[in-house]
Formats: C-alpha cells, structure tokens, sequence
C-alpha cells in the first residue's frame, strides 16, 4: 500500500516575491504540516510593463532565490525536478520570461510552470480551503502584477467563478509614481464584467504578501506572524482607518515603522491604494486574512493540475 503522507516542496515566482513551501501533506487525511516557509522579494514585475522584458537585475535577484530554495530543499532529500515550480503575471507578459525560464531549468534542474490567471486562481482557493469550515469562499488574490477574483465550493472543489485583473502592488506602486492610478484602476474596473454581481457587498477571504502584510499592519503588529493574522478578521472600518492614516505616507516611512516589510515596502503603498479601492468599489463589509494561497495548492494538488 503506497503511503499517504508525501513530503513535498513547491515555488511561487511572484510578480514581487518568490515564496517557498516545504510540508508534509496526507493525502487521506487533508493535514498540511509546514517543514519550511519562506518568501523573498525579488520584484520581478519591476519594469516589465515598461519595457516589456524582464530586467537584469530582478532576473538575478529571483535565481539567487531559487538557487536558496533548491539547497533547502535538497536538505530535506528533495531534488530539483520533483520541486513544484509556478510563474504569474510578469512572466506570463515578459518576451524574455522563457528564456530566462530555460536558463534556470538547465543550470538549477527546475522545470517551471508558466500558469495562467485562471490556474492561479484554481491554485490559490483552493490552498486558502485549508483550515477553514466554510462550505464556500470569496477569495481576493492581490499580486505583484494582477489580482484575483475567486468563488470556490469548498466540499467537492470547485471553482464556480474566477476573474484575474492586470493590477497588483507593483503596477499600482508604478501607477502613483506617475499620477496615473485612478485612471488606469478605473480604466481595467470597467472593463470587466461579473465581479460586482457575485462580489459586492459580501466578506472577502484575503491571501498573499500584499494582503497579509497589510493585514499585519492594520492589526497594530509590528513582527510578521502568521499566528497574529492568519483567519483573523477586520471590519471594513478598521482597513479604513488605516488608510486614512497612512495614504499619504511612503514605503520607506512604513518601513521605518513596520521593520518587517523589507523590501515588500517599496510596494506597499501602491498595495495599499489598490486594496482600499477594491474595497470601496464592491463596497466589503469584512476581510479576513489567509497566510495560505498559491504555493499551498499547487503543493497540495502535487502538480498534476499543472
């Protein structure tokens, strides 16, 4: 009889981050046990809609990551090619993503996955579905470069509804840089159909760096702890507030004051306007936070989804 329990890794390339999940996961039992959680901005999605490409730089930054990922891995016996390996929006966009891709499966031994945002979103709910007893959800997604919109069924999963928008933390950080964020958040709202109808008015399940990172904050903490935040909730009132506090300050201010942020501060404020606008246009009563998303589910699915 083949064992349950597998121990397995997988890696999110982010549009801001590259995050790490090693666990054991029992397939019988639907248990995740968390060996080693890491995420690391390397700002990917930096510049790409400028150019188009993938930047020297950020390219560097996310195989330094990789090449980390893969000596822990290898430490609790994994190799390379049974590492689960995804890629989001600034891969999907950049004309160099495969190459760049074919670069680190050669010289690393990862094969990586370039997914779409549907894929995404399949992978984030259903990560998110751990640890909750609610028989459905309405997830928010907000990445480095898109955010999704997603409505699972949680006992038999199923995806009933999934949307993936082309704005996240880096696009809207870029955004505020030129003075362009109200136009270009409106211009992208507008044109999609379907969110509004299934979304407004309802609660919203939040997962990824940007959201717990700002779930974090608005909590008063000044440590990240997945403990603090994780299925934690806030009143709309609460996010609000924070805003109103901090909308005119700057990713190196919050740094000062929230030391954890690192470099996810150089992002944060564009997080931050693109959250709160969310909010505001499906007029969201109550958020609740997940530390568990992308990297939780392609792990969980173990790649045969991919």
């Amino acid at each position: 009889m083949m064992e349950s329990t597998a121990l397995r890794c997988s890696i999110d390339i982010g549009s801001n981050s590259i995050n790490c999940l090693i666990a054991e996961y029992d397939s019988v039992s639907k248990v995740l046990q968390e060996c080693y959680v890491e995420s690391l901005v390397t700002e990917l999605g930096r510049g790409v809609d400028a150019t188009g490409n993938l930047q020297l730089d950020t390219m560097e930054a996310s195989r330094n990551a990789l090449e980390t990922y893969c000596q822990k891995a290898k430490g609790f016996g994994i190799d390379p090619d049974r590492i689960i390996v995804t890629a989001t929006e600034a891969s999907r966009v950049a004309s160099n993503a495969s190459k760049f891709y074919n670069g680190i499966q050669s010289n690393l031994g990862l094969n990586v996955s370039i997914i779409s945002g549907e894929k995404e979103a399949y992978f984030s709910a259903l990560g998110a579905s751990q640890g909750t007893t609610d028989e459905q959800i309405l997830l928010l997604d907000i990445g480095g470069s898109s955010t999704e919109f997603v409505h699972a069924h949680l006992r038999d999963f199923k995806i009933k509804h999934s949307i993936s928008l082309p704005f996240g933390s880096v696009r809207s950080t870029e955004w505020l840089s030129k003075g362009s964020f109200d136009t270009n958040f409106s211009k992208i709202w507008e044109s999609m159909e379907g969110i509004e109808s299934i979304f407004r008015g309802k609660k919203l399940l939040c997962v990824a760096g940007t959201m717990t990172s700002l779930f974090t904050m608005v909590l008063g903490g000044k440590v990240f702890s997945s403990e603090l935040i994780h299925q934690k909730s806030a009143a709309i009132d609460q996010f609000d507030g924070f805003f109103r506090e901090y909308s005119s300050s700057t990713g190196d201010k919050l740094l000062q004051e929230f030391p954890f942020l690192g470099k996810r501060s150089k992002a944060i404020m564009g997080g931050l306007y693109l959250a709160s606008s969310i909010f505001g246009s499906l007029k969201t009563p109550e958020i609740i936070c997940s530390t568990r998303g992308l990297r939780y589910g392609t792990l969980i699915d173990g790649g045969l989804s991919l």
